[in-house]
């Protein structure tokens, strides 16, 4: 995660103009696995990442979204959407309330990082719950199993 490139976004807006700024930024990875009667059908990987910045300029708010974090190309859109939100405002100016600064930082440990786990650990899973089902005594047509995990790390300046 470009904790970086979020507190660039945010001072860059500031000194574009805007009297306030904040970025949120996200990266996700994830897995997921489904099988059918036994069979592993779909098995799919994600990782994506992006970054939302909300600003006010000159009593406007605006807002600019990224999933590319290449400085040229946020530059000119954070250029833009300035402009834009300047421009735009409509009269009533935008204001938030006077808070205290807060500084925090949250983490949910996990006992076994999941990036840790290797994939046939996880298709083995399915299989050997799969194989409880199929072993039970119920009267099961058909067996579907999805299963998923996810890991998200966030980060929030202004």
């Amino acid at each position: 995660m470009d904790s970086d490139f979020a507190d660039y976004c945010l001072n860059y807006a500031l000194s574009k103009g805007a009297s306030f700024a904040e970025t949120r930024l996200e990266h996700h990875d994830s897995t997921s696995i489904e099988s059918k009667n036994g069979v592993v059908e779909a098995t799919e990987f994600q990782t994506y990442s992006g970054l939302g910045l909300r600003f006010i300029a000159k009593g406007g708010l605006g807002f600019v979204s990224l999933n590319e974090f290449d400085k040229t190309k946020a530059k000119r859109l954070i250029d833009s959407a300035v402009k834009l939100t300047s421009r735009q405002s409509l009269g009533k100016k935008i204001v938030l309330s006077k808070e205290k600064t807060v500084r925090a930082k949250y983490e949910v440990r996990q006992k076994q990082k999941l990036a840790d786990v290797d994939f046939s650990k996880k298709t083995e899973f399915v299989s050997e719950l799969d194989k409880a089902i199929s072993a039970s005594k119920a009267k099961i047509a058909a067996r579907f199993i999805s299963f998923g995990d996810s890991t998200s790390t966030k980060y929030y300046a202004n």
